[in-house]
């Protein structure tokens, strides 16, 4: 893509001035990435959490599937494919997949954002969901606790 970080930040505000509800997805683990790529991906994430607050950041793992260029080097960095069709059916980063394309230290951070990454979403699922107010209360003050987690993560 020829989309800058800073394009990214002008339309993500313009959209936010105009009461959008923004999603900021990031896509991590991407063979050939290193812990340097992990590293501003956090910080631009930090800064969008610090400037927008409303703003929906989600990181996502890559996965890889057959038929892209990525895919084609994370075999060649020792990735084993599943064999059959019914492998590839049960087969994500949930089901244990092993990233032998990244580094063990990229590997640990990946984990460790994801974790928080999913309490936020299903924190954010159930906020919508629930009418309770005490509940709703509770679930906004976690998120917010949450989100003050990723801000103080560092790698």
């Amino acid at each position: 893509k020829r989309i800058t970080v800073d394009m990214s930040k002008t339309a993500i505000f313009r959209l936010a001035r105009f009461g959008f509800n923004t999603g900021t997805p990031f896509l991590l683990g991407y063979p050939g990435s290193d812990l340097s790529d992990l590293r501003k991906s956090v910080q631009l994430m930090k800064w969008l959490m610090q400037q927008i607050p409303s703003a929906n950041i989600a990181f996502i793992k890559y996965v890889p599937y057959p038929g892209t260029e990525a895919y084609n080097s994370a075999v060649d960095m020792g990735f084993v494919p599943p064999g059959s069709l019914e492998e590839w059916g049960v087969f994500s980063w949930h089901a244990g997949m092993e990233r032998v394309w990244l580094s063990d230290e990229y590997n640990q951070a990946l984990d460790s954002i994801d974790y928080f990454n999913t309490l936020n979403y299903r924190m954010r699922v159930s906020y919508r969901l629930e009418k309770r107010f005490h509940v709703r209360w509770l679930m906004w003050l976690y998120r917010c606790l949450l989100n003050w987690n990723i801000k103080k993560f560092s790698i």
